[in-house]
């Protein structure tokens, strides 16, 4: 989010303004919706928006409609939880005469609905007098979630056990920022976590963002990419696209992790199903 963020204030042309607003939009929607889904998961699982958004990824795949819904839910519950995320409910809740953010999101994505029917600006001057709105509506959005930035996410590379006091080491590269390179540093657990997973660094313990959010090798740019899950391919394995690019990848693994979301229903004793 935070390179989307740049690129707003650095465009130097308002009609790649206009895109990087959009472009904002969607990476903000992206991260509130897979830290919701993750904390979810974890403390309200049989939440039906989590149904949802396995249906989802099950037929056309996750929109940013999808993902909305799933951050209002977890604003819910995390609003009777004493384990929810720092500033989370303060953040997507509407205040007196300023929307929450998600109700900024929303107008964020009605533009690039419009803009995905034809209506996109063609002209500088055009671009100019869009961003005079759309530029507010982005900046209460990054605003309402500056909590973010206390919820560090992080990609694990290495654990190791402490034998003085049975905590574990992590070696983590922190997700967070504008640079391109992830920020390495080691950080205490209570609990050993998965190598080549990303978390949300938070208490009482971190949340595991697989299979929304994944490190995955790249053909087209040659190098590991972060991707984020979209949808399932009944042949390919789970779709994802890379944060940088765009670019496809598949992972027939995540099938089974995407299905996950949603807890197994236990087999009914009377018919065996």
């Amino acid at each position: 989010m935070a390179r989307a963020a740049r690129a707003v204030q650095t465009a130097q042309d308002p009609l790649e303004q206009y895109q990087y607003l959009l472009d904002l939009g969607e990476a903000l929607t992206l991260t509130l919706g897979m830290l919701s889904a993750s904390w979810l998961r974890q403390f309200a699982p049989v939440d039906p928006s989590l149904e949802t958004l396995h249906r989802a990824y099950r037929l056309r795949g996750v929109s940013q409609g999808h993902w909305h819904e799933v951050v209002k839910a977890a604003e819910k519950k995390m609003a009777k939880s004493e384990a929810g995320v720092p500033g989370f409910v303060d953040g997507v809740r509407s205040r007196k005469g300023e929307p929450g953010v998600v109700e900024a999101l929303k107008e964020i994505l009605a533009e690039r609905n419009r803009a995905a029917h034809g209506a996109r600006p063609h002209n500088r001057g055009e671009a100019a007098a869009r961003n005079s709105d759309l530029a507010p509506i982005a900046e209460i959005a990054v605003t309402r979630a500056d909590f973010l930035a206390d919820s560090p996410w992080a990609l694990v590379e290495g654990v190791s056990l402490r034998r003085n006091d049975k905590r574990w080491n992590v070696r983590v590269r922190r997700a967070m920022g504008d640079h391109p390179d992830f920020d390495a540093l080691t950080q205490v657990a209570d609990q050993p976590l998965a190598n080549d997973t990303f978390y949300v660094m938070v208490a009482p313990e971190p949340l595991d963002l697989t299979p929304m959010l994944v490190m995955r090798y790249c053909d087209q740019c040659r190098q590991p990419e972060v991707c984020h899950a979209d949808r399932i391919d009944e042949k390919a394995g789970v779709s994802l696209k890379s944060f940088a690019r765009g670019h496809q990848v598949f992972d027939t693994d995540l099938v089974q992790e995407v299905d996950a979301l949603v807890p197994t229903k236990p087999a009914d004793k009377r018919t065996g199903s």
